[in-house]
């Protein structure tokens, strides 16, 4: 049973005709959804951004207040280290050199660790590789 105005081909026909508005049509909104989507994600690597942003200076703010705790605890243990040098005998003057040439023989330490591992910066064997010259065909 066909509907008032449904004609068969005819119909088809006028589908096929208004097919290319609706390609448009569909077109012009799948590039609004993307423009908007574009906007979105935009606005969310912004915010992202600042976020960072405030998370490393807060990061940098406290990484100085941790590091000014440690070094204060660290001198205090000294002191205490010291003390007790003093306290089984020897001279305040003996104490603190043992403690200096302690801290500089630790601090040497680490910087040679630190001096090889600063070779690993260099990226030796990627240098290496943009060096060669590629072969060519013969």
């Amino acid at each position: 049973m066909q509907q008032t105005g449904d004609t068969g081909l005819g119909d088809r026909a006028g589908t096929a005709a208004k097919e290319p508005t609706n390609v448009l049509a569909l077109t012009t909104a799948w590039l609004s959804s993307v423009r908007g989507r574009f906007q979105v994600v935009t606005e969310l690597a912004f915010a992202e951004a600042s976020l960072a942003a405030t998370s490393l200076g807060l990061i940098a703010c406290m990484t100085v207040f941790a590091i000014v705790f440690v070094l204060i605890a660290w001198g205090l243990l000294a002191a205490a280290m010291a003390a007790g040098l003093v306290n089984i005998g020897l001279p305040l003057w003996g104490a603190v050199l043992l403690l200096a040439a302690l801290h500089l023989a630790a601090a040497s330490a680490l910087l040679w660790k630190i001096l090889r591992l600063s070779e690993h910066l260099k990226f030796a064997a990627t240098r290496a590789q943009l060096r060669r010259q590629p072969e060519l065909p013969e």
